[in-house]
């Protein structure tokens, strides 16, 4: 019993500092987006293809206890149509967050994000977005089956060097079986 205790800690462990690397890594290329904003000269809009990994941190216990405080978080963005007088392109959106066995969730999702005009290619965004999110909560008081909630998100970030850059979130989700499943997501991605 002691080994497979030591072996779940050890696993534990490295996913906990997986999740903290990534955390890590978006908050550097954040720091140097800001430094590099000025120097860009291709427009990130023009590219209609986006990946991103990160964290995902639940707000609700309910979900921390089912999953961990820091979850798996996978995300693709493709560009459906730039505005070019308002700064700001329209998007289709897909993710996949994953706690364990216990906790999943599948955001698809239409945002509109706007650029800041003044900055040329580099530099900062914001935006929100509103879709389903296929959720999927196994709680000793809820039904453990796929449902699909309505939600929406906030989100936030800046430019790095060339097509990476960092983004944070905020999903506001209805709930599950009385249970908030929303948070903060932090990931860092590349534009294709």
């Amino acid at each position: 019993m002691k080994t497979t205790s030591r072996k779940m800690n050890s696993v534990q462990s490295v996913k906990k500092a997986l999740y903290a690397t990534t955390l890590g890594g978006a908050i550097s290329l954040i720091a140097a987006g800001v430094s590099h904003a000025q120097v860009t000269t291709s427009s990130p809009a023009n590219k209609p293809y986006a990946f991103k990994i990160g964290v995902f941190v639940p707000s609700g216990k309910d979900v921390r206890r089912s999953a961990d405080d820091l979850n798996l978080a996978l995300d693709a963005d493709i560009r459906l149509q730039v505005l070019p007088g308002s700064n700001s392109v329209a998007l289709f959106n897909i993710g996949y967050i994953r706690g364990n066995d216990d906790f999943q969730m599948v955001p698809i999702t239409l945002s509109q994000v706007f650029r800041d005009p003044n900055s040329g290619a580099g530099g900062y965004y914001y935006g929100y977005g509103l879709g389903i999110y296929a959720t999927k909560l196994n709680a000793p008081d809820t039904s453990g089956k796929t449902k699909g909630l309505l939600g929406g998100f906030v989100v936030a970030g800046i430019e790095g060097r060339g097509p990476l850059f960092g983004e944070l979130k905020y999903h506001y989700i209805s709930k599950y079986d009385d249970k908030f499943v929303g948070g903060f997501q932090a990931t860092v991605g590349i534009r294709l």
